[in-house]
């Protein structure tokens, strides 16, 4: 079993934002599951066994202030999972490899310190998070939003534009990284991250 779960959030606005901070962001959250995969599904089709598992964001299905390289970071995550699952199904090997997507909202661990919630969600605490995890992988499901009720994003899907931002607005998603703070400096979170090369 393959989890992707390393995560890195810089909480900043895009014109805040440096160059090394996206990309660290994106190395960490997306093109490193590339690189997972491709080591260990050679052995997984060999072994007619086998479940890849991508811990994404609930921040991956829809754009929020204040988080756009992590955002991003998440879309391309759960893009490589759906793109795995079609091609697995394509040739042959989804019988006995299955993919499983998981799309938390903020949970509290410290990397979100200080986002805030908006209706109807919550933060989460670790071990919801974790026993959802493990029952989606038991269960063999192949894309979770936790908490369920986070599921109501897909109906944003079909509605005018102009009508989801305002909802963001009034329900506080597009202010819940207002007083964002994280887990503090950025060189303490990631090993060999030069700050002199990132201000």
């Amino acid at each position: 079993m393959l989890i992707n779960n390393a995560g890195i959030v810089s909480g900043k606005t895009t014109l805040d934002l440096t160059d090394a901070m996206i990309e660290r962001t994106m190395q960490v959250n997306t093109t490193s599951h590339m690189h997972t995969i491709r080591e260990f599904l050679p052995d997984m089709i060999a072994n007619k066994k086998g479940h890849i598992v991508s811990i994404a964001s609930m921040a991956g299905m829809a754009g929020i202030p204040g988080l756009p390289d992590y955002c991003a970071s998440k879309w391309g995550a759960i893009a490589i999972d759906e793109s795995l699952r079609g091609e697995l199904k394509k040739s042959g090997h989804y019988d006995y490899i299955k993919t499983t997507c998981i799309c938390p909202y903020y949970i509290n661990t410290g990397m979100f310190e200080g986002a805030k919630r908006s209706f109807p969600l919550y933060i989460l605490s670790p071990e919801e998070v974790v026993t959802r995890i493990v029952n989606a992988i038991r269960q063999e499901e192949a894309y979770v939003v936790v908490p369920w009720r986070g599921n109501v994003i897909f109906l944003t899907k079909i509605l005018p534009t102009s009508w989801v931002d305002r909802i963001s607005s009034v329900l506080g998603i597009s202010s819940s990284m207002d007083d964002f703070k994280g887990r503090g400096a950025m060189v303490n979170r990631i090993p060999g991250l030069d700050l002199q090369k990132i201000k």
